[in-house]
Parts: structure tokens; sequence; C-alpha cells
């Protein structure tokens, strides 16, 4: 089976700056955004993930230049990811009525794998001794870039974005190597206002692809 690098937060519309770097800013004020993901809880080695991040206009050219930074771990099972990166976004002028903004991202990766942990089982041809599978704690890092665009209007919003744009390839110990593909995000929403000034339904959809 093979699965996709990048988690999906459920509550992506609040997490924008996760997977597209030109959304920082559009608030127009500091913004500092956390949050906590446990999955299969209770199991061995569920997944636990951690994203935090903050951002905010500079004071020049009528705030069209955005800066940001975003912290992410994860582990899953023998596995924990680690990215560091800072974000820089630029807003242009008014067009149609919104903003379009650009932005890029430029961070370091990090992978572990805790092979000491590893359980072969007791089954003759055990592959205790493969030297394919690491018999103690391998780790290796890499650069990793990102870029998208991020459209804001009064009524809804719009984004495209790529992430792991190198393809970032790690080395692990001197036997393994962890390539990721390039990651693609499609987002969107709009702001419906109902006849109360209070209440507003706000749909939005993301789409994500390697």
């Amino acid at each position: 089976l093979k699965a996709q690098f990048d988690v999906h937060f459920g509550h992506y519309w609040a997490l924008q700056s996760y997977f597209n770097p030109a959304s920082i800013g559009t608030s127009g004020r500091l913004n500092i955004t956390g949050t906590y993901s446990s999955q299969l809880s209770g199991f061995t080695r569920g997944a636990e993930t951690m994203y935090f991040s903050g951002d905010m206009p500079l004071p020049v050219a009528n705030q069209s230049h955005n800066v940001g930074v975003a912290l992410f771990n994860e582990t899953i099972g023998l596995f924990s990811n680690q990215r560091l990166f800072m974000q820089y976004a630029f807003r242009a002028k008014k067009l149609w009525g919104g903003r379009l903004s650009g932005g890029v991202q430029i961070g370091l990766l990090s992978e572990k794998f805790d092979g000491s942990e590893l359980e072969f089982g007791d089954a003759e041809g055990s592959a205790t001794n493969d030297p394919a599978f690491p018999s103690s704690e391998a780790e290796g890092s890499g650069l990793d870039i990102g870029a998208g665009l991020h459209y804001i209007h009064p009524l809804f919003y719009v984004g495209f974005s790529a992430l792991h744009l190198n393809s970032p390839e790690i080395l692990l110990a001197e036997t393994n190597e962890f390539q990721i593909s390039p990651s693609f995000y499609l987002s969107g929403g709009c702001n419906i206002q109902l006849k109360n000034p209070l209440l507003s339904i706000q749909p939005s959809f993301l789409l994500q692809s390697d």
C-alpha cells in the first residue's frame, strides 16, 4: 500500500497556511494557529500530529509584504516527520474587487525511523539480520520548497498551491532512501450571508493530489 505523505486536517479551512504559503497575511493582522490530532488513540504507535504557525503583515507598502513561520511534527508507527519552514507572501493591489497573493516557503524536512523497535517474530527465515532493515535509529534531512497563489474576495476565496516541489530525497542510514513526491492543492470557499447579520454559511472544499 502507498499513501500520500501530507496529513489531511479535517479543519483545513482554518489551517490554510499549512498547504498554501500565499494565504498568510490575508487577515491583515497577527495570526497564530495551532492544532493537535491523535488517530487510533489507544493503539500502539498510533498517529499523532501537531502543527503550529504564526504569520503577520509587515507595516510597509500598505501591508503588501507578509511573513510567517511554521512547525510541523508527526509520529506514525516507527516513523517521525518534522518540518520547520519560513513563508513569504506578496499581496498585489486590488483585482476584480479582491486581492491576489503569491507566496513561497522554504524549510528543512527531517525524517526519522526507529529500527530498534522492529519486530520480525520467531518464524524461520526471519529478516532480523537483513541489511535492508535498520537495526537502530536512522534519520536524515533535506531541503523542502513550496509555492502557491491565493485570491480572496469579500464573497469568496480560491487558492492553488504545491508542496515538496523539489521532490526531497532523504537518505536514512546507508541502505534506505525516502523520496517525497510533490503534492498539489486546490482550495476554495464562499460566504453566504443570512438575513440575520450575525449568521452566515461558509461552505468550502479542498482537493489534494500527488
